[in-house]
């Protein structure tokens, strides 16, 4: 009787193992995933804020560029140079605001993911073998879902948004420079 006991518990204690080893390796996962997500808006921004100061340094030297080799510096050419940097300027400041945006939705949409998540796993972990909690859990989910797609389609609006100011900021860099050069 004793080793049926013990090879029981032994199995137990095995189970026991190998279910925290799977919740260690979810728990793993999840802040992986999170941070995966975090880097990738981050490198996102980065890599706008590169473009729009990029952007911003070939306009400025273009404008130099042609006040220099011109050697003109006449009144009307100063207000257009100062028209397009106004412009440029103008143009990283929206770019700016435009990451801001985008890196707050993120964080808003991953924050709520995270709580549903928990809201999940409480769930199971509360709910076995009783239905109650988990349609409550699902019924929260259900009432989450209209919001969980509107802040997806107004981060996917807020991508475009700023993806279509940097190609107009690109393509007005690229009229300046060809009519630097024509």
């Amino acid at each position: 009787m004793r080793g049926s006991f013990l090879e029981l518990k032994q199995q137990l204690d095995l189970h026991l193992y190998k279910v925290r080893r799977k919740r260690c390796l979810l728990r793993r996962t999840t802040r992986g995933s999170g941070i995966c997500l975090i880097g990738c808006t981050t490198g996102i921004t980065i890599v706008g804020l590169v473009l729009a100061t990029h952007a911003m340094t070939v306009m400025l030297a273009g404008s130099a560029f042609v006040l220099g080799s011109c050697g003109l510096f006449a009144i009307p050419r100063l207000k257009d140079d100062m028209d397009r940097l106004d412009a440029a300027a103008r143009n990283t400041y929206v770019l700016n605001n435009d990451l801001c945006t985008i890196e707050k939705l993120v964080e808003r949409l991953h924050a709520m993911i995270e709580s549903d998540r928990k809201l999940v796993k409480l769930g199971l972990e509360e709910g076995k073998g009783r239905r109650h909690p988990i349609e409550h859990v699902v019924q929260h989910l259900r009432n989450n879902y209209a919001s969980l797609v509107r802040q997806l389609s107004d981060l996917d609006e807020h991508i475009c948004l700023y993806f279509a100011s940097v190609n107009r900021a690109r393509s007005v860099l690229l009229d300046h420079v060809s009519q630097v050069h024509s």
